[in-house]
């Protein structure tokens, strides 16, 4: 017979309850407004089960013991997003998550083979794509050949198995490592060989993966970090048909290795290592002897936005001969262009929205390397939805998703109502033309535009034309900065513009655009009547909207109804408010 003691606060709320037959206890606690503030349960059931949890608006914290016993007990503390932040071992060593961070730092943990005195900790820098950046090596623990002899890694794939793969290229010395899958244990594994110490990982996962966090350390007690690509699911997998060394779709270092002869700079089982923006581009490599930088976002006529530089390698590390060569990408990473280090092209790519070769001057590209491709695009079997790399849809009703299914991380596009229409470009790609048609000048009702132009990585500009009586050129322009175009909606002094046209440009347009703005500075002009349009037309013209879509309005006999009639392709949207008639453009209030 089970017995169990329930009490109650004076809001009749649960404050207690003691199962003396299981041993169940469940505190709860709540603030003076009834809040939910603290939940501890203690429960032990067959299998010696313990919990302890603690809940601040979401989880906290919790405490678990698998064999019910107070010297296994692990703890883990969770963000105010429920995301794991800190793993404590009995034995008081941590380990920090860092979804979203910059750092992660892991305290060394016994693991078999490996002297358990030693506690070392290894730190990893990253980017806010948790794509490895830089190796900081714990002091005193690994020789000072760590910063360039760098580690590296490989994924593979085979049903639901997932496997790391890498060597210590400073050779010799057994290895042995612990890990964990979103913070369970999943195995612990020596290298298959030591005398190369080449390691080989198992991970049996039905779970996802969400960024395995773990250090190696050899032998010698000299700590190895490594960090397991997040996500693996976005990306797919395939085998190479040597089946050496599985490779994951998309991984983009993984691919480049791949596509062309010999180990390049962004080889995982050569020599080499490499640094990634959150494209995910390549922006630096370092090789075992010597550095190579990259030059990288390089806009030009056409698509192209990235070039790569790569050097390929033969012979074992500090004895290698190198050959340098350039790749040409585009915005959303796939290659066009292949040259040598003369820059004479030796390979042109074509490819479809999904990164498939259509064609090239190089058959055996598609011949040959079909099945390793660069996507944009890829469908994400658990989460039932489609990755197009920055954003996520969801076939099933047709809309942008604002948040990775997954990891809940935010897209870098934030979607108003999930279309990608209604868009807050958070990412800085829209033109906008605002009209004000309340303004007057001398009582007469005529109307005001001005522009805002947000660039991407910069934030959002606008610019007024304000006429005045000439004796202060400089105060005829008004620029202001705004973070985002949300800020720019915010801002009071704007709510009088209730209609505006939106186009999206890119960021040479963006730049143009400005530019053209911030050439009016200074200037003074006799009449003042038609110099606000003039400054609408000549940023928007720069930025590279058509004459069909912006009348050209030099000329006095122009005016605002080829923009402003909603029969002949007017105003979008109201912004913010709603419409106030179509009134023709004279002027600046």
């Amino acid at each position: 017979m089970r017995t169990s003691t329930y009490t109650y606060n004076a809001l009749n709320q649960l404050a207690s309850l003691l199962g003396v037959a299981q041993g169940e206890r469940y505190d709860v606690q709540y603030d003076a407004n009834g809040n939910l503030v603290y939940y501890a349960l203690d429960h032990k059931g067959e299998a010696g089960m313990t919990y302890s949890w603690t809940i601040d608006d979401r989880l906290a914290s919790a405490r678990v013991s698998e064999d019910g016993s107070p010297d296994a007990t692990v703890s883990y503390a969770y963000d105010a997003s429920g995301a794991r932040i800190l793993r404590r071992a009995p034995d008081g060593t941590r380990q920090r998550y860092f979804f979203h961070g910059l750092t992660e730092e892991v305290t060394k943990q016994s693991v078999p083979g490996v002297a358990s005195d030693t506690a070392s900790a290894c730190t990893r820098v990253l980017d806010g794509s948790f794509i490895p950046a830089q190796w900081i090596a714990p002091s005193g623990n690994v020789a000072g050949a760590w910063n360039t002899a760098r580690r590296s890694e490989a994924v593979s794939v085979a049903g639901n198995t997932y496997a790391i793969h890498g060597r210590d290229y400073r050779g010799g010395g057994a290895m042995s490592y612990d890990y964990s899958v979103t913070g369970k244990r999943v195995m612990s594994a020596w290298v298959r060989s030591a005398g190369d110490a080449e390691f080989i990982v198992t991970v049996q996962s039905n779970q996802q993966l969400r960024g395995l966090r773990y250090c190696m350390f050899t032998s010698s007690n000299d700590a190895v970090p490594f960090v397991y690509w997040p996500n693996l699911a976005l990306f797919g997998s395939t085998l190479r048909p040597d089946g050496a060394w599985h490779r994951i779709e998309r991984d983009l270092a993984a691919d480049l290795a791949a596509a062309w002869p010999g180990e390049t700079l962004v080889a995982v089982r050569g020599t080499t290592y490499a640094a990634y923006t959150a494209a995910p581009v390549l922006v630096d490599d370092i090789a075992f002897s010597n550095a190579i930088t990259v030059e990288h976002n390089v806009l030009g006529p056409g698509e192209v936005a990235h070039i790569l530089r790569t050097r390929t390698t033969t012979g074992p590390a500090g004895g290698y001969a190198a050959t340098d060569a350039w790749y040409a990408f585009n915005q959303v990473g796939s290659v066009l262009n292949h040259s040598n280090s003369s820059g004479a092209m030796t390979q042109a790519i074509d490819m479809d929205a999904w990164g498939i070769p259509t064609n090239g001057t190089n058959g055996s590209w598609n011949s040959t390397e079909l099945y390793r491709t660069l996507n944009s695009k890829r469908f994400e079997s658990n989460a039932s939805t489609v990755f197009f790399w920055q954003r996520w849809a969801d076939p099933s009703i047709g809309m942008f998703l604002s948040q990775d299914p997954v990891v809940k991380t935010r897209n870098r596009t934030t979607l108003l109502e999930g279309s990608p229409v209604i868009n807050l470009d958070p990412k800085g790609l829209d033109v906008l033309a605002l009209f004000d048609p309340a303004a007057e000048v001398a009582g007469i009702q005529c109307g005001h535009p001005a522009v805002i132009v947000c660039m991407e990585g910069v934030g959002c500009f606008y610019f007024s034309w304000a006429a005045n009586d000439r004796t202060t050129p400089d105060d005829n322009l008004t620029i202001r900065y705004y973070c985002s175009l949300d800020d720019a909606k915010a801002d009071p002094d704007l709510e009088r513009y209730k209609e505006y046209r939106k186009w999206t440009r890119g960021r040479r347009q963006d730049m143009a655009a400005i530019l053209a703005g911030l050439s009016f500075n200074g200037k003074e002009y006799e009449i003042a009547g038609r110099n606000c349009s003039d400054l609408l037309y000549v940023m928007l013209r720069a930025g590279g909207v058509s004459p069909a879509q912006v009348k050209d309005n030099w000329r006095p006999s122009d005016d605002w109804n080829a923009l402003t009639n909603p029969d002949t392709g007017g105003w979008s949207r109201p912004w913010p408010g709603q419409p106030s008639g179509y009134p023709k453009q004279c002027c600046k209030p």
